[in-house]
């Protein structure tokens, strides 16, 4: 007979907010010269932005939570632009494509392993795409993520591959690309006895 009270809850899509974290860290935190240049290419407008230092110090103390409240950073498919607001570029992290995860030695009943595919969309001003030298913003951010993310641990087994990239339009003053890889992720996450994370 089995004993009474409350079971762990084990989960893979748990390790999605682990990875987002890791996700932005590596991009805004870790990546030395190229998470700066990341930095001013979402936040500065100016053409020269990758030319001119004089962004530099400002824009090395902007945080990730600085960025996020900005909305320079999204998690979820929808880009709110204000009405005096001043222009931005855009990086919007979403997870889709769940499956059965392809890794099967890793499988056990206790722990599922499921693969999925992470989509970074890049979305800039159409205006300001042209940052000089036959430079476009989007594709120099598009760039240091890849050159960032790619083959780059996550909290699972696996690692980040890059399976592939497109165009993407909102309307007609915004477009970009959209970067997506493929992810391995395990459950290190336990939803606790109580079921309260």
């Amino acid at each position: 007979m089995r004993a009474e009270g409350p079971e762990k809850i084990y989960s893979s899509f748990l390790s999605c907010e682990k990875d987002s974290e890791i996700i932005f860290n590596r991009l805004f935190r870790e990546g030395g010269e190229a998470s700066l240049n990341l930095k001013k290419l979402l936040v500065v407008d100016a053409k020269d932005v990758l030319d001119n230092h004089k962004y530099d110090e400002e824009i090395r103390r902007m945080s990730i939570k600085e960025l996020e409240d900005g909305q320079y950073l999204r998690l979820q498919p929808k880009i709110y632009k204000g009405e005096h607001e001043k222009v931005k570029s855009y990086i919007v992290l979403t997870y889709d494509n769940f499956t059965p995860s392809q890794e099967s030695e890793h499988q056990n009943k206790k722990f599922p392993i499921r693969d999925s595919i992470i989509y970074i969309d890049i979305i800039s001003n159409l205006d300001y795409w042209d940052i000089g030298n036959f430079r476009q913003r989007p594709i120099k951010i598009m760039g240091y993520i890849d050159g960032l993310l790619n083959n780059h641990r996550l909290s699972g087994i696996g690692t980040l591959h890059f399976i592939g990239a497109g165009e993407l339009s909102v309307d007609d003053t915004m477009a970009g690309y959209t970067l997506m890889y493929q992810s391995v992720h395990t459950s290190e996450d336990i939803i606790p006895e109580g079921g309260t994370l």
